[in-house]
């Protein structure tokens, strides 16, 4: 996973598959594989190079392969990062999957927590997958979508506004009722984090994507339009996709499209 920042000289690196290796205590060093990392770098003119801004952001969790998604906000000193395999210990939700958000501090030159993460919120539902941030960094969304074909909970999308000093849940969770889709994998917000693009490309072979906007009058996330249905026959529609700032321009990836 890879993201920039509005003016393109940040950008962010998800690696998931990193292994971590704890300190040597008495000549001993335990590798712990797929923790994750993520690592953010600055471009700077005057030397003509990419520089590491801070310490790599790594997971801590086995196989929890932190960085599997990764978007950050316009000014590039949030990011959201996404660690699809990690457990949540206090509900023993084994892939819950879990979501951060990471702030720069400038005077301490460090990255630190931007409010909790936040895990999924059932077993094996791999919360994300997919994050995505508003241009505030103030917004952030990320989608759920499940295991496999067998697993009768529906995926979700779930956005959460900053408030305080932790992340709220904006409204109830966009859930994803359509049989036989996978629960979605691709998911997209826009600049001011009111509009979200949600991809099911298994749907019926062909695959759509549903766009949905937040009602302030209804406090609730309502679909805009129709679903933008695919192309053909196993086209996968809605494989990845990318709404504009505004909200009201989304691209769709139908890669096996022949």
């Amino acid at each position: 996973a890879i993201a920039l920042n509005f003016r393109g000289d940040t950008v962010a690196i998800g690696s998931p598959y990193y292994n971590r290796t704890t300190d040597p205590h008495d000549d001993y060093e335990q590798s712990v594989p797929y923790v994750g990392q993520v690592r953010v770098f600055v471009w700077d003119p005057d030397l003509g190079s990419w520089n590491l801004l801070g310490k790599p952001i790594r997971g801590t969790q086995a196989a929890g392969r932190c960085g599997f998604s990764v978007h950050m906000g316009a000014m590039g000193r949030n990011l959201v990062l996404g660690c699809p395999r990690a457990k949540d210990f206090v509900h023993v939700r084994p892939n819950a999957g879990m979501v951060k958000v990471m702030k720069w501090l400038e005077a301490e030159e460090k990255w630190v927590g931007k409010g909790s993460p936040i895990y999924g919120n059932t077993t094996n539902i791999m919360a994300g997958i997919r994050v995505s941030m508003s241009g505030d960094s103030n917004t952030m969304a990320f989608i759920a979508p499940g295991t496999n074909d067998h697993d009768p909970t529906p995926g979700r999308v779930r956005v959460f506004t900053y408030k305080g000093a932790e992340w709220e849940q904006m409204g109830e969770p966009i859930v994803n009722w359509d049989k036989n889709d996978k629960r979605g994998r691709a998911m997209c917000m826009s600049r001011d984090g009111k509009v979200v693009a949600v991809g099911s490309p298994q749907l019926e072979g062909t695959g759509h994507t549903r766009i949905y906007a937040w009602d302030d009058t209804a406090e609730a996330w309502l679909q805009r339009g129709e679903a933008i249905p695919g192309g053909g026959s196993f086209h996968e529609t809605g494989t990845n996709v990318a709404l504009n700032t505004l909200g009201d321009i989304v691209a769709v990836g139908a890669p096996m499209n022949s």
